[in-house]
């Protein structure tokens, strides 16, 4: 299955600290990377939907990350493969990354958070045309 993300833009200003902020997608060994937190049409091959969207913003001055926010697949495949809001993102090590994710929950309107869309589409090839 595709897996094509866009992270269109973040909600608080100072979400970076004062650096520059750049993304990191990685889902299933592979990993986009944009020199701006903008990221657009980020195309992800996987087999599954057990392995996690990991979303990360790190600094362009030491390459650390700042914020980040693991997002399962499942739920995406379950609203017909097109998913789209604002994510809480959190700084590394914060339990919140791992937790139990809910899809329909609004960030706080305080909280650092990004603009994500995600839309799978499944193969569907007829066996006889894998020849």
């Amino acid at each position: 299955m595709d897996i094509i993300v866009n992270l269109s833009k973040e909600h608080r200003t100072d979400v970076g600290h004062g650096t520059q902020l750049y993304t990191v997608l990685e889902l299933a060994g592979t990993e986009h990377t944009s020199k701006e937190i903008t990221l657009s049409n980020a195309k992800f091959r996987s087999g599954s939907v057990e392995n996690p969207l990991v979303v990360k913003l790190k600094s362009d001055r030491c390459d650390a990350v700042i914020w980040m926010r693991n997002i399962p697949m499942e739920p995406v495949l379950e609203r017909g493969g097109f998913w789209e809001a604002w994510v809480a993102v959190y700084p590394p090590g914060d339990r919140w990354i791992y937790s139990a994710f809910d899809p329909d929950e609004i960030p706080r309107d305080n909280a650092a958070q990004v603009h994500l869309s995600i839309r799978i589409q499944e193969d569907i090839t007829p066996l006889g045309s894998m020849r």
